[in-house]
């Protein structure tokens, strides 16, 4: 199933039991009392019940940051588990990445509210209607950060923790790819 991941174990065993069992306290595809039984050792586990057992560690702060990351999350879950094509798949991780950066590192030359009367200043002295709303559409995304920072700041960011940096050709495919597939130009 598409969650089978996100499997949450127990290390709690029954005092009668020769060997250690992990029991999975989470399966979408079982029944209510199914117990999967498996032999692991303790280090092969991202996570063991002494990890997410803390209420007022884990499960809350989850619960109060979900919402940051709750677009990636869902963005990773439909490419794990649906079928879908290259280009889909290739814009829904850009989008990820995106909202990744958005979320935790964005930043504007300005505030909003700044960017608006600017643009407003500049277009208010155009008296053409065709050409103000040129240049009020140019500049209407002018206060965001562009893919190519995005990117270039992601991968100084994987540099720092041992990732090797696409090279500047890969990268300008990368945000030529997506904007043809996003914007059709």
């Amino acid at each position: 199933t598409p969650h089978s991941t996100n499997v949450f174990t127990s290390d709690i065993s029954k005092k009668k039991d020769k060997y250690r069992k992990t029991l999975y306290i989470l399966n979408p595809s079982g029944h209510k009392n199914y117990q999967r039984e498996e032999m692991r050792n303790d280090k092969d586990l991202l996570f063991n019940f002494n990890d997410i057992s803390d209420i007022n560690g884990v499960f809350k702060k989850w619960i109060t940051q979900y919402r940051r990351i709750e677009e990636i999350v869902q963005a990773l879950t439909l490419l794990r588990s649906t079928n879908v094509s290259e280009d889909m798949r290739f814009t829904t991780i850009i989008n990820a990445l995106e909202a990744v950066h958005r979320r935790y590192y964005d930043s504007k030359t300005m505030s909003d509210d700044e960017y608006s009367k600017k643009v407003k200043e500049i277009t208010d002295q155009i008296q053409d209607a065709t050409d103000k709303d040129f240049v009020s559409g140019k500049l209407q995304y002018g206060n965001e950060m562009s893919l190519r920072k995005r990117l270039k700041n992601v991968c100084a960011i994987g540099v720092k923790h041992g990732i090797d940096e696409p090279s500047k050709d890969l990268q300008n495919r990368i945000i030529g790819t997506r904007n043809y597939l996003t914007h059709g130009d």
